[in-house]
């Protein structure tokens, strides 16, 4: 998936630079491109967690409650694609 991301920053950085081409989000959908990254992208088990912390650091946009309904989009996902 890229660099190691075992920090938030590098989690940042990669998500935007996978969805949004490097540049700094601008825009509520910027940002909720960012959280469903990170949604996919970070354990289960310590996803919500892990990606509201990430919201409040980062000062994104979204409620706790968009928050949750990416997190438990991404973890569905993730799970799909896991059986196919």
């Amino acid at each position: 998936m890229g660099e190691d991301m075992t920090t938030p920053d590098a989690l940042m950085v990669e998500a935007k630079r996978q969805m949004l081409e490097g540049r700094e989000p601008a825009s509520f959908s910027d940002w909720a491109l960012i959280m469903n990254f990170c949604a996919f992208a970070i354990k289960e088990s310590t996803a919500l967690l892990a990606c509201k912390l990430l919201a409040r650091i980062y000062k994104m946009p979204l409620s706790d409650a968009q928050v949750e309904g990416i997190v438990q989009f991404q973890q569905a996902r993730k799970s799909r694609m896991k059986r196919a």
